[in-house]
């Protein structure tokens, strides 16, 4: 044991146990420096996908709705639009990540719309090439939360004055 009065090698032990507590220490901070890394990286992207079209939802608020054509539903639906004399074009289903150009349906997804079918859209009035069909953004809404989230438990565990 540590004391006053022991042999200098009867201390030895002493020095490594606090030698290994310190080793330890430092790992349990480099573990929880990697954590709150993680979280921090993980929220900024996740915001960073998902903020998009949770503005784009908002600032959707003011478009004006009119009626649609589906035009094509392979690989995504293509809908056709008239504003005004101009005839336009687009494939935006929602606001969502992954909802405009390019991203097909699933299987599920192409029964819904059919070759001809009218709908309901909506379209930017001081932008008609900008429309979607459904005002929804609950993947971006679910990302923005997540994102948050991540951000506050890094924080949290950042200010919190545990941390090793």
């Amino acid at each position: 044991m540590c004391g006053a009065g022991i042999e200098r090698d009867a201390q030895v032990p002493c020095s490594a146990h606090a030698a290994e507590k310190a080793v330890r220490h430092t790992d349990a901070g480099r573990t929880v420096a990697r954590v709150i890394t993680v979280w921090i990286i993980a929220g900024a992207f996740l915001l960073f996908r998902g903020v998009p079209g949770v503005l784009a939802l908002w600032s959707s608020r003011s478009w004006t709705g009119s009626e649609c054509s589906v035009v094509d539903v392979r690989p995504s639906i293509t809908y056709s639009y008239r504003v005004g004399s101009d005839e336009f074009v687009g494939q935006r289903r929602t606001f969502d990540p992954g909802s405009t150009l390019g991203a097909s349906l699933s299987d599920a997804g192409r029964g819904e719309f059919v070759v001809g079918q009218s709908l309901w859209l909506w379209y930017d009035p001081r932008d008609p090439r900008s429309s979607v069909l459904r005002r929804s953004a609950s993947v971006s809404m679910l990302l923005v939360i997540l994102g948050l989230t991540s951000l506050t438990l890094a924080t949290s565990t950042l200010f919190s004055g545990d941390t090793p």
